[in-house]
């Protein structure tokens, strides 16, 4: 999963993520591909990560393919990309895809990343509760089951114990794959 590293978010940070126009800077995936992006979600997904970012200095992992095509769509446009980082984070955030690490460092930073991205991303919607697993997942892991992408989407709960995972075929599940680790996650 293609990760990135943010820094605590400029005073109005968060407050420009939330009401920056991202549709216009994606408007090529929107057109190419109305019947994922269509309804929004994924747009609100991408505005979520960018949220998460403003909160931590710790690296995130993308869980969402649908988000991670926006954002690599905003990318490409670098003079808006950078004008955005700028103002809401004071420097600018980088992709680093997988491709570009160390296959051991991969492996290390995966389920910490996605476990700090999960716990970020249900602090960030109010989902966190004393007993532990929340109610739903948040938007950044939910979004690509609600808009069609199926492959490696995620579920929070297989029905499994402990120890087996019946998550379907192709999903990826947060109970077995990330919630002991991000309820100790920090710098969430």
């Amino acid at each position: 999963m293609p990760r990135s590293v943010g820094k605590r978010d400029l005073p109005g940070g968060v407050d420009f993520v939330n009401t920056y126009d991202f549709a216009s800077a994606v408007h090529k995936a929107l057109d190419r591909h109305p019947e994922i992006y269509g309804s929004g979600l994924a747009v609100e997904g991408l505005r979520q990560w960018f949220r998460l970012h403003a909160r931590t200095a710790s690296f995130l992992a993308m869980p969402s393919r649908a988000v991670d095509v926006l954002w690599h769509e905003f990318i490409v446009d670098t003079v808006e990309y950078a004008s955005f980082c700028e103002n809401a984070y004071g420097r600018f955030i980088h992709h680093v895809p997988d491709s570009s690490m160390d296959p051991g460092r991969v492996a290390a930073l995966n389920n910490l990343a996605m476990a700090r991205t999960f716990r970020s991303a249900c602090s960030d919607e109010g989902l966190l509760e004393a007993a532990g697993s929340p109610p739903r997942l948040p938007l950044l892991f939910a979004v690509d089951h609600k808009v069609g992408v199926r492959k490696r989407a995620w579920i929070l709960q297989c029905g499994g114990d402990k120890n087996n995972c019946l998550r379907p075929f192709a999903s990826r599940c947060v109970k077995h794959e990330l919630l002991e680790l991000a309820l100790t996650a920090r710098d969430a």
